[in-house]
């Protein structure tokens, strides 16, 4: 039958360096972060936990089975410990419960399709019409004319003149001819009565003794004469007009209609962003006030973390005799 014993830490822990309690931190791969050394392991241990007892099996020393379970508690552990001490040795504002950084660096490079970019416009008139109105604005024309001449013809049809007398009437007068006893001297004999009621005798008979005599006779009154027919009329120009227009013409112009427009890319486009930059947003956010960080702040410093992980282990692996 094995014998088991319990034998007291403080009959056995010596001051030996497999005590000092040290890792790296999962944040830092680059260092080894410290607990505690032996010495403050051991005084730890002998000083708070020198009564808890072991358990010994058979022919096992106190010592070399502490040390086995010690050793194996800190290997699975240590890491985890050194992470803690890297964030609790990390700077920061304790009053500010948000911290972040972002960096962005490098060169981005964005490609659009097609190369040779162009932009093509098509327009398509539907039912395009364009109307312009001109509005003369002291518009005048002058005519200057060069070797001008105008002949007409005027070409009777069925012509004829009709005279109309007005107040016509003729006299006749003798005269005689020669002397009182010549040859060619002619007498009359003429007869005049005076009409009844009438003033003035009037000649009613007249006999020629003679017919030597010269006879003149006198036509009196007007005559209108009224031409009857037609007239056609040729008219003939000749020679030439330059003509020379003087004034200012205000044209509106009036489209009606629709275009239909198309657009078409082509060609590519090749964007290229180069960063080097770095955005911190940082402060409290939520509704703690800074005595509230500050406070929680207090309360974690307060964790003496080798008592802490000390008591861990002799809980685990030690009792009170």
């Amino acid at each position: 039958m094995m014998v088991k014993k319990l034998i007291p830490i403080e009959e056995f822990l010596t001051d030996a360096s497999y005590l000092t309690i040290s890792g790296t931190s999962h944040f830092n791969t680059n260092g080894t972060f410290t607990l505690a050394d032996h010495t403050a392991v051991y005084n730890e241990l002998f000083n708070l936990y020198g009564g808890r007892a072991v358990l010994v099996r058979g022919e096992q020393t106190a010592a070399s089975v502490f040390q086995s379970l010690f050793e194996g508690w800190k290997n699975r552990r240590k890491d985890d410990i050194a992470s803690l001490l890297d964030a609790w040795q990390m700077k920061y504002n304790p009053i500010e419960n948000y911290d972040a950084t972002e960096t962005k660096t490098g060169t981005e490079t964005g490609v659009e399709t097609p190369e040779d970019r162009k932009k093509t416009v098509t327009q398509t008139p539907t039912d395009w019409k364009q109307t312009e109105v001109q509005t003369p604005t002291g518009w005048k024309e002058k005519q200057t004319p060069t070797g001008w001449k105008q002949t007409e013809t005027q070409t009777p049809t069925g012509w004829k003149e009709k005279q109309t007398p007005t107040g016509w009437k003729e006299e006749t007068k003798d005269h005689k001819q020669g002397s009182e006893g010549s040859p060619d001297y002619a007498t009359a004999a003429r007869s005049k009565i005076v009409p009844f009621g009438a003033t003035e005798s009037v000649l009613v008979n007249e006999n020629e003794t003679d017919i030597s005599t010269e006879r003149t006779v006198e036509h009196k009154g007007t005559f209108e004469t009224e031409r009857l027919g037609t007239y056609e009329t040729k008219t003939e120009h000749s020679g030439t007009f330059e003509t020379e227009r003087l004034g200012t013409y205000q044209t509106e112009t009036t489209h009606s209609g629709t275009y239909k427009t198309e657009e078409e890319l082509a060609g590519t486009i090749t964007n290229e962003m180069t960063y080097n930059t770095e955005l911190r947003r940082h402060g409290n956010i939520g509704v703690a006030s800074a005595p509230d960080l500050m406070m929680k702040d207090l309360q974690a410093r307060s964790v003496d973390f080798v008592s802490q992980f000390l008591f861990e282990f002799v809980t685990k692996y030690t009792v009170y005799v």
